[in-house]
């Protein structure tokens, strides 16, 4: 994936965090971004659909997967911090269950562009809380909600993007 859409996904995926956090009512300042382990879970995610390609002997890879593959490897790498967990209890807010909704939100905004229902978003976290999700099964979900919101056919993402 080249440096223009990775510098695009860390900045997407930072207000991301903003967003959820201000949704949350979290005080900013105890959540930081890691910009290694970020930059980690952007490797592994371009490892993974490079590899895909090359299985598949093609230069195309669906939205879903991609996305797929991020959110899982997001998930892996953790690059949500909070530095103070206190005000997170305090709310309620658990720090893990914080992190997931960041990568959730992130993905479905800015990768599908889909938003999906409550109900659906709430079962996807809780899959993901149970390990029981690879990146094929998580993209192929994706692609699935994408195939059935818009009923065009499969999402290809930009071959210069990833």
């Amino acid at each position: 994936m080249g440096a223009g859409y990775r510098r695009a996904l860390s900045d997407a995926f930072t207000d991301t965090a903003r967003m959820v956090t201000r949704a949350l009512d979290l005080d900013r300042a105890d959540v930081a971004v890691s910009a290694l382990e970020l930059a980690r879970a952007l490797d592994e995610t371009d490892r993974f659909v490079r590899t895909l390609k090359e299985r598949r002997r093609t230069d195309q890879v669906s939205k879903g997967k991609f996305a797929g593959a991020l959110l899982y490897f997001l998930r892996q790498c953790r690059p949500i911090q909070l530095i103070s967990e206190q005000d997170a209890i305090e709310k309620g807010v658990d720090a893990t269950r914080f992190q997931d909704l960041v990568c959730v939100m992130f993905v479905c905004e800015f990768i599908l562009r889909y938003r999906p229902p409550h109900g659906i978003l709430l079962e996807l976290i809780f899959l993901l809380r149970q390990n029981e999700a690879s990146a094929a099964a998580i993209g192929l979900l994706f692609e699935s909600f994408l195939i059935l919101t818009d009923r065009t056919g499969p999402h290809y993402m930009d071959e210069a993007v990833v």
